[in-house]
C-alpha cells in the first residue's frame, strides 16, 4: 500500500478522545499486498487512534475470516479470523526501541499506513496446522494421501538398510 492510500492515516488528526475508523477488506486487499500467504477473505476492521503526550495508541479490532491453502489438500479452506490488538506508535529518529508492539517512525512523518498492520494481525490469528474439517479436503487429493500413509498394505515390510542400521549402534555382546 503506498503512502496516502486507503489504509493511511494521518496520526496528528488524533487526540486524547480518539478517532474511528473503519474497513471492510476483500480479495482485493489481500491480491494488491506483496504477499502469498492469504489468497482472499473478508474482514471488517475498526481502528481507534488516541494520542496520550508523544505516544499513540492504535487499537486493531479484526473479524471475519481469510482464505489459505489447506496443509492437507491444496484447495483453499476458510478459517476464522477474530483479533483485538493494541499498538503503540512513536516518532524517534533513534529507532532501537526493544519494546514489544511499538512502532518507530522517523521525526517528520505525518501518519502511518496501516495495511501491513492488518494483514499482520490477520495472519498471526490463523491457526498454525491450516487443514479443512474431517471429510472437507479434496477426495481425490484425500485418497492419494491415504494410498501413501497406509502403504498400501505393507507396513510389515522394512527396507533392508533400515536393519542394518538399528544395528550398527548395538554391542554385539548382547
Amino acid at each position: 500500500m503506498l503512502e496516502n492510500g486507503k489504509y493511511y492515516i494521518e496520526l496528528n488528526e488524533a487526540d486524547d478522545s480518539g478517532r474511528a475508523y473503519g474497513y471492510v477488506l476483500s480479495d482485493d486487499f489481500f491480491t494488491d499486498l506483496p504477499q502469498n500467504e492469504i489468497e482472499g477473505g473478508c474482514l471488517e476492521v475498526d481502528v481507534n487512534v488516541r494520542r496520550v503526550a508523544e505516544v499513540y495508541h492504535i487499537n486493531f479490532n479484526i473479524r471475519g475470516s481469510v482464505k489459505v491453502e489447506c496443509d492437507r489438500c491444496l484447495d483453499l479452506v476458510e478459517l476464522p479470523v477474530d483479533v483485538n490488538e493494541d499498538v503503540d506508535v512513536i516518532f524517534s529518529d533513534d529507532d532501537d526501541t526493544e519494546e514489544d508492539n511499538t512502532i518507530v517512525l522517523p521525526e517528520g512523518e505525518q501518519g502511518i499506513d496501516l495495511a501491513w498492520q492488518i494483514y499482520e494481525f490477520a495472519v498471526l490469528a490463523l491457526p498454525t496446522k491450516r487443514v479443512h474439517k474431517d471429510g472437507e479436503c479434496n477426495p481425490q487429493m484425500q485418497n492419494l494421501l491415504d494410498k501413501y500413509e497406509t502403504g498400501d498394505g505393507d507396513d510389515d515390510k522394512t527396507d533392508p538398510r533400515w536393519d542394518i542400521l538399528k544395528n550398527l549402534g548395538k554391542d554385539k555382546n548382547d
